[in-house]
């Protein structure tokens, strides 16, 4: 399976964030192949998160909030995971 991306969200500086399969799911451990892509918003890519949570966010997310960022977790319970996001 080719990259195909999940979830897209824009924070409140503009950047596009972007939730892709990096491959074919072969196990129940999203870790090995989700990541988190983080555009400007001319489409260049800043960089990307390696995904370290052990759940599948449903489709429509990243949400933004301010300086924070919420993933919904429908799979296995209804859970919303918060996170900060840092600038370095």
């Amino acid at each position: 399976m080719n990259m195909v991306s999940e979830g897209i969200g824009v924070d409140n500086k503009g950047r596009i964030w972007v939730l892709s399969y990096l491959e074919q799911p072969k196990n129940a451990d999203p870790k090995s192949y989700l990541e988190l892509e983080i555009y400007d918003n001319d489409g260049i890519l800043l960089g990307e998160i390696p995904w370290t949570e052990g759940f599948i966010p449903n489709a429509n997310c990243p949400h933004f909030f301010g300086d924070r960022m919420f993933f919904i977790d429908w799979s296995r319970e209804m859970a919303v995971y918060e996170y900060k996001i840092v600038e370095k």
